[in-house]
This record gives structure tokens, sequence and C-alpha cells, in this order.
């Protein structure tokens, strides 16, 4: 069985499709950085 390994943090998956899956969490920001973001804009919290 092929095993697929994430270039960035080395772990590995038994499938192409989660591989994909995890690869687009190393793109996104957390929650939590951008809460302490100075530009983080308020209203975004209200809707």
């Amino acid at each position: 069985m092929a095993s697929f390994k994430c270039k960035i943090c080395n772990m590995n998956f038994e499938d192409k499709r989660r591989l994909e899956n995890h690869k687009k969490l190393h793109g996104r920001k957390s929650k939590v950085s951008e809460y302490g973001n100075p530009e983080f804009n308020i209203d975004r919290l209200r809707g």
C-alpha cells in the first residue's frame, strides 16, 4: 500500500485525498493569531 508524506511536517497518509486535505491546513492562519492582529476587524465577529 502506498504511503503519501506531507513535505511540510512529514506526516504520513494512506490516501492521497487525505494528504491533499491535510496540506490545506498549512496554508490557513489560526484564529488565535487573527485575534492578536491589530488589523483584525471586530465587525467580523458580529457577522
